[in-house]
């Protein structure tokens, strides 16, 4: 098996912990889905004992500068899709290589294109012709309808379904139990609402909330 390492102690790292220990575990995985050694967290910052990653049976081993000395492969464990990208930039010149993990439970279509570092969580879907790019993270119980092209750095938070051929671009988070419509394109740097009913176009940058969904910006 590969060493993997997660770069964040937080929520989602653990998260992402438990979502490489249930592939490692797993008697039957994705197609291509690498099982992997968990090495441990890198993290800036230190824990107490109150921490709940004190009660993991890995802990953080160093901080991320530690990557180019580990023989490793990682996954980016911060939530924001801002952060993931800023934290991806500082470490391309090391060389690594970004993990991609398909929790067992997921679906996840053969003709589906995954970027690097994509993560997919527990009873998500992917449906056919779906392309998600690098660093792109699918929370529980989502689905990506077909010939779907997400960005990179999207954040899809737990039950959001997507219907067949929307574009999500660079950067964009979209909220819990949101919905969003066939053939909707939502533009980079977007914030859904969680519960939003998407049913037209999102500009770059704009936040909207709501059902119908509508932009929330100050004016």
């Amino acid at each position: 098996m590969n060493n993997l390492v997660i770069l964040g102690g937080g929520g989602h790292g653990r998260e992402l912990f438990d979502l490489a220990d249930s592939i490692s575990n797993a008697d039957v995985v994705a197609k291509g889905q690498i099982k992997y050694t968990i090495l441990g967290f890198l993290d800036e910052k230190g824990i107490t004992n109150s921490d709940p990653i004190a009660w993991l049976p890995i802990q953080i081993i160093g901080n991320t500068d530690s990557l180019i000395e580990l023989e490793t492969d990682y996954i980016i464990g911060v939530g924001s899709g801002k952060q993931r990208e800023r934290i991806a930039e500082s470490i391309n010149h090391m060389g690594k290589t970004a993990a991609k993990l398909i929790h067992p439970s997921a679906f996840v279509s053969l003709n589906s294109d995954l970027g690097e570092g994509v993560a997919i969580f527990a009873g998500s879907r992917v449906s056919t012709n779906a392309k998600l790019g690098n660093h792109t993270h699918i929370n529980f119980n989502c689905t990506i309808s077909h010939d779907c092209k997400l960005g990179d750095f999207v954040t899809l938070s737990p039950g959001v379904n997507l219907a067949g051929d929307v574009e999500v671009g660079n950067g964009t988070t979209i909220g819990t139990g949101a919905v969003v419509l066939p053939g909707i394109s939502i533009g980079a740097n977007v914030v859904v609402g969680a519960g939003a009913v998407v049913i037209r176009d999102v500009f770059d940058g704009q936040t909207v909330a709501g059902v119908p969904a509508k932009s929330i910006d100050s004016d």
